[in-house]
């Protein structure tokens, strides 16, 4: 059992936030790292192919929001609890979550695998990028538990202030990715398929790891005994109440890159939608820094929830909303100066070349709400830590849902500006939604 994180917990909220935010982000960057390796190996195969699996990229965002989502119920709870100095119910939050993630990746298995071909048939790509996406797609949803229970362990480790953990879990994943791409893609002549086996069997080897930690080697300040476990469904609720809007969160992220990707393939076709699916995971490569700071701030403001300090609470907002303000200009710079490179590592083959131009215009439009997201994740997060995922819910449906596909519609296709018209709509929807979030969050902390 070890109490040095639960310490850097009850610290300084600062301090508490930057000590759990770093290894975050080593753990974001490398997570999604994941995406991008794939991604740079697919582009040698051909663009139908950048396409299918691209197209794949909002149903895989899916098996991830809800192990996420639940990871963050769960660190919502176990940190509240921790707050009251009440171990036993830490605890036990942590086995309900374990209970709940066997329940939902069946579920979701058969659902998602189910419906692919038919969510892949909302899409305006031709047959070859179709039958690329039923490919990897089957693969890489086959073997959607591991993705659930990664992320849901994260939550659980996060909500005792451990994060360094799961960062070396991940990175162990990674290195192996990276050798096994190549050789199940080009030497063994898998393709897609090859990517898919590669992230699933290195996915496994960071599941295997933190499963080692937490139940063999049990190095762990919670306590993961399933004899003393005793059914609670208060604890359920409460890991309901944060986790069940923040897995929706991220559905309605996916349900809004679902319709981006209709306009987009709409107006551009093939060409359009593997600008825009590259364009993306590098759009979100450069939030990772912000997404950090963000999921660090929810087990800092669960525990001064539970301690009932709303100074505390104040004092972690204000600093999250502060650097990630800084850390949204100064990637939005460097993101603004380096798109011609950035967009080259993905359209560096005969296939792909004709792509470099869009991207270069995708990044330096949308990158340029980075600042202004600077104010409004970090109030997302907020209300998270607060244990109202319904509050979070809303702004997350506001922002992508309602005002990005709106002014993507607006300006792509009602006023006809083509696939610039998306970028700019993307631009500006995100944009307000974060200006009005952040007012609102000040609102919330005022009454607090």
């Amino acid at each position: 059992m070890q109490g040095g994180n639960v310490d850097i917990l009850r610290g300084k909220p600062a301090k508490a936030v930057v000590s759990l935010a770093l290894p975050i982000l080593a753990y974001l960057l490398i997570s999604n790292l994941y995406n991008i390796i794939d991604a740079i190996w697919i582009t040698g195969i051909s663009k139908a192919a950048i396409a299918g699996a691209g197209a794949i990229t909002p149903m895989f965002a899916v098996v991830n929001g809800v192990g996420m989502g639940i990871g963050t119920g769960a660190t919502s709870a176990i940190s509240y609890f921790i707050g009251l100095k009440d171990k036993d119910k830490a605890d036990n939050v942590a086995i309900h979550t374990i209970l709940i993630m066997s329940v939902v990746s069946l579920i979701l298995t058969v659902v998602l695998l189910f419906s692919l071909k038919y969510y892949l048939a909302l899409f305006n790509i031709n047959h070859q990028a179709f039958d690329q996406g039923m490919k990897y797609g089957f693969t890489l949803l086959s073997g959607m538990s591991l993705f659930i229970f990664l992320g849901g362990l994260t939550g659980i480790l996060r909500g005792e202030g451990e994060t360094k953990k799961p960062m070396i879990a991940i990175s162990a994943g990674l290195i192996l990715n990276a050798l096994l791409d190549p050789f199940f893609i080009y030497y063994l002549g898998m393709g897609v398929t090859g990517a898919a086996i590669s992230t699933i069997v290195t996915s496994f080897l960071s599941l295997l790891v933190l499963v080692y930690w937490i139940f063999i080697q049990k190095n762990t300040y919670l306590s993961f005994s399933f004899r003393s476990f005793q059914f609670d469904l208060s604890i359920i609720t409460k890991i309901q109440n944060v986790g069940i809007p923040a897995s929706i969160e991220l559905i309605i992220m996916t349900m809004a890159t679902t319709f981006y990707l209709i306009f987009v393939s709409s107006i551009g076709g093939n060409h359009g939608t593997a600008v825009f699916t590259v364009g993306e995971k590098l759009y979100y490569m450069g939030i990772m820094p912000i997404s950090s700071i963000c999921l660090a701030l929810v087990p800092v403001v669960g525990n001064a929830f539970g301690e009932s300090n709303p100074g505390k609470i104040r004092e972690a907002y204000h600093f999250a909303c502060k650097s990630s303000v800084i850390l949204g200009s100064l990637l939005m710079a460097c993101m603004f100066l380096l798109a011609n490179p950035l967009s080259f590592i993905f359209a560096c083959t005969s296939e792909t070349n004709d792509l470099l131009t869009d991207l270069v215009v995708y990044i330096r439009i949308t990158i340029l709400c980075l600042p202004f997201l600077g104010i409004g994740l970090p109030s997302t997060f907020l209300y998270q830590g607060l244990g109202r995922g319904s509050t979070s819910l809303m702004w997350t449906l506001i922002r992508e849902l309602i005002f990005a596909v709106f002014f993507t519609y607006l300006f792509g296709i009602f006023l006809s500006f083509g696939l610039n018209g998306i970028w700019v709509g993307l631009l500006v929807g995100r944009t307000l939604a974060n200006i009005l979030n952040y007012f609102f969050a000040r609102r919330t902390l005022n009454r607090l």
